[in-house]
């Protein structure tokens, strides 16, 4: 499952079978509302914005943006139509950061309705990307299916993975002092810097 809280009594839940709200009160199963969208199964990501927006991950290469009531397929509105997203989190400023594979990886970022990109890496990993951070320097921790955890500033890559329980990266969250959580397979781990 997935959780992402969404305006002040809202909450969001991200399964398999669906995506459902929780007023406080009740659950309710959401629908996309739009014949065209795909449904709403399969979710794999869900994080907010500063503007008030939902970002909804699902399976497939599709992100769903909600706002104002409306699902809409926020990538190819923002003409990048080609581009399949395998990670999503928040920049350290709020922002959306995206993974997303256009021909080779790269990390962007969503601000003011532009994109900007974060990372390219030079002969990245093949493995999947599962988890994304931004880390308190500005370094982006991208974790991988079964290549484990990478550290990228610019075009440089910096593989991390002594100590890991697992090469499966399921979730990653910075913490104080440049600290980073990692969420695995095999347990959940601190990385203090060193």
């Amino acid at each position: 499952s997935n959780l992402a809280a969404f305006g002040s009594r809202e909450l969001w839940i991200g399964t398999e079978k669906g995506l459902v709200r929780f007023d406080g009160i009740r659950f309710r199963l959401m629908e996309s509302g739009n014949p065209d969208a795909p449904p709403l199964t399969h979710v794999l990501g869900l994080t907010s914005d500063p503007e008030g927006s939902l970002w909804v991950r699902l399976r497939r290469p599709t992100l769903l943006r909600y706002r104002d009531g409306v699902f809409d397929e926020a990538m190819r509105r923002l003409g990048r139509r080609r581009s399949t997203v395998s990670g999503m989190a928040r920049a350290r400023d709020g922002s959306l950061m995206l993974w997303v594979l256009e021909g080779e990886g790269r990390a962007i970022v969503l601000r003011g309705g532009r994109f900007q990109t974060l990372a390219v890496p030079v002969g990245f990993s093949r493995s999947p990307v599962l988890a994304l951070a931004e880390g308190h320097d500005g370094a982006i921790w991208v974790g991988t299916r079964d290549a484990g955890l990478f550290r990228l500033r610019g075009t440089r890559t910096e593989a991390v993975n002594q100590g890991l329980p697992d090469l499966k990266v399921n979730t990653i969250v910075p913490g104080e002092g440049g600290q980073l959580w990692v969420g695995t397979d095999g347990g959940v781990v601190r990385w203090d810097g060193t």
